[in-house]
């Protein structure tokens, strides 16, 4: 399908979260991560686009607009031309880290990590 507005949102929603401009917040549901933009605009990413017939999550990451009580506005996933399965799970990888503060946390991890003494940091 093609909708270049779409695919212009996508880019800016994609290039904001690049520069950690946009604020991704984790939600009660593993890997749904939220982003307001106004009080009447939210941004949605979901770890699939669809649910299939048998109820199971199917194809890649997908991210939806939404007004401020929830309806959906516009969804981008792979099905629209210039939206590619790698910028999806990019933007949900990048989204995660934000909500989640992963930066952060594997930083303090890698701290950790040097301080920690070995067999072979001991001096003979």
């Amino acid at each position: 399908m093609k909708d270049d507005k779409a695919v212009e949102l996508f880019q800016k929603i994609l290039a904001k979260s690049r520069d950690r401009a946009i604020k991704w917040e984790a939600t009660a549901q593993e890997g749904i991560y939220i982003a307001s933009l106004a009080p009447e605009l939210q941004l949605k990413v979901w770890p699939y686009t669809t649910i299939d017939e048998d109820g199971d999550p199917s194809g890649p990451p997908s991210v939806d607009l939404r007004d401020g009580k929830g309806k959906l506005l516009v969804e981008m996933s792979y099905r629209i031309e210039g939206i590619s399965h790698e910028q999806l799970g990019e933007i949900s990888h990048i989204a995660k880290r934000i909500a989640l503060s992963l930066d952060d946390k594997m930083d303090a991890a890698i701290k950790k990590l040097d301080e920690l003494v070995g067999d072979s940091d001991l001096p003979f």
